[in-house]
């Protein structure tokens, strides 16, 4: 079995700290999944398609919003504070890191999008998308660690709860607008 489809209600989210946690979950089980649809060859092909517009949904609809939710949100609160190094390096290597995956799932959209369409053309897939999948995981894998390491601990530290509120109220606000438009038929939240 390729993906075991949870629809299982997670427990809410304490604070902005652990939505964002539970934002990285998603990324880093949909990547791994990426990685697994590489090698599903023999996998049912309802299986294949299934994980696929799985795959879809979350990268196309989802992601955007948690990248949204850091660059839009999260960075500049901390920009308007007075932040060590390290956290000022963290929070442009963030930016510039999600422009990098936005051009691995680019050439991982069409593939996902034909075996969505049709699972048995997994053994057609491009040359390069078996590289790019694992380029995938290992880039959020990576990606998310410094993040948690370097960023989230800086939120605790140099802003306020009232602060906090503002960002998970822009979060929220953030997906109540989406889900206006696009229904994750299997991933709550992002």
């Amino acid at each position: 079995m390729i993906t075991t489809i949870r629809k299982r209600r997670e427990e809410p989210p304490a604070d902005v700290i652990d939505l964002l946690f539970a934002c990285h979950e998603r990324i880093r089980r949909l990547s791994r999944l990426a990685q697994r649809l590489t090698g599903a060859h023999g996998s049912p092909l309802g299986e294949v398609q299934e994980a696929a517009g799985s795959l879809l949904r979350y990268f196309r609809h989802a992601l955007p919003l948690h990248v949204a939710d850091e660059d839009l949100t999260i960075r500049p609160r901390l920009h308007e504070i007075e932040l060590d190094a390290e956290v000022r390096d963290a929070l442009e290597r963030m930016s510039s890191e999600h422009v990098s995956i936005d051009g691995l799932l680019a050439s991982l959209m069409p593939c996902w999008e034909r075996l969505a369409s049709d699972g048995s053309l997994l053994g057609e897939m491009p040359q390069g998308w078996v590289e790019d999948s694992r380029m995938l995981r290992e880039q959020l894998d990576s990606h998310l660690a410094m993040e948690e390491e370097t960023i989230f601990p800086a939120l605790r530290r140099y802003l306020s709860a009232d602060s906090e509120w503002v960002i998970w109220r822009e979060i929220r606000e953030r997906r109540s607008k989406s889900s206006n438009e696009v229904q994750l038929a299997d991933e709550p939240g992002t």
